[in-house]
Parts: structure tokens; sequence; C-alpha cells
């Protein structure tokens, strides 16, 4: 092989990297429930337009986890239950998805008399920084 070409593929390797695109990927996960697919799309833009945090420059998101919470609630809230259920507490906690840092919340479908079988949905929440709920989409399972 020629010089010339070993150089060019030698330059090809280090240039390739450093213009190709930075853009994060989105990030995408999903929630089953009475009969409906909750796909909950996290946009790069979105969350480029949120407020950013870096924890290696600050102690604290700024978002608190309070604030996130009560977001949280209130998105939760909107999810409809049968009678004699609930949707139960499970965690809230920081994501590193599509570029940047969000709040994710998690919570498990439940009885109120407390007898259960089986697996029981869990449902999520997402807040970006600023406080925005990200909105799934909702369509109707496949079976």
């Amino acid at each position: 092989m020629g010089h010339k070409f070993l150089f060019s593929l030698l330059l090809a390797t280090i240039v390739s990297p450093l213009s190709a695109s930075t853009t994060a990927p989105d990030a995408s996960f999903d929630a089953y429930y009475d009969g409906n697919r909750y796909e909950f799309v996290i946009r790069h833009d979105l969350v480029e337009r949120a407020q950013s945090w870096n924890p290696d420059l600050a102690p604290n998101p700024p978002l608190s986890a309070a604030a996130a919470l009560l977001k949280s609630r209130a998105c939760i809230s909107s999810v409809a239950t049968s009678p004699g259920t609930e949707w139960k507490f499970q965690a809230i906690g920081l994501a590193n998805e599509a570029g940047g840092w969000l709040w994710i919340s998690r919570y498990k479908l439940e009885r109120l008399d407390g007898v259960m079988t089986g697996v029981w949905p869990t449902m999520f929440c997402a807040i970006l920084m600023d406080g925005a709920v990200v909105k799934p989409s909702i369509t109707k399972q496949k079976t």
C-alpha cells in the first residue's frame, strides 16, 4: 500500500469522530396498563432546552427531589385506576438520558385492601430539570 493511502486512512480515523454529530440520541421506555401502552420518549431537544446539571460542578440538580416528587404526584394522578386500586409510590431517581439529567419516578398499582396476587403494573413519570413533565403517547397494547 502506498504512503498516501495510509495517510488518508489515518487522517479519516482521526477526523471522523471529530466531525461526527455530538447530538445524544433520544431515549424511550414503555409501561403497560389497562390494555394500553404508555411510551415515554425523552427527546434530546427537550432535555437540551431544560436547565442542565453537571454533578461534577454543582452538588444538587436545579430541580430538587422534593419539587420533582410534587410534579410526579400530579403526573401519576392523571392515570386513572379502577375502584379499589391506587398508584403506590416506589422510587424517584436521577437518570442521565438523551444528553442530560432528568428525574424518573416509579409507581406500582396496588389494591387498597392489600390482597394481591400475580404481577401488577408499574407506571413511570419523567420530569425534566425545568420541571416539565414528559407526557407519554398512549396507544392500544398489541396482543
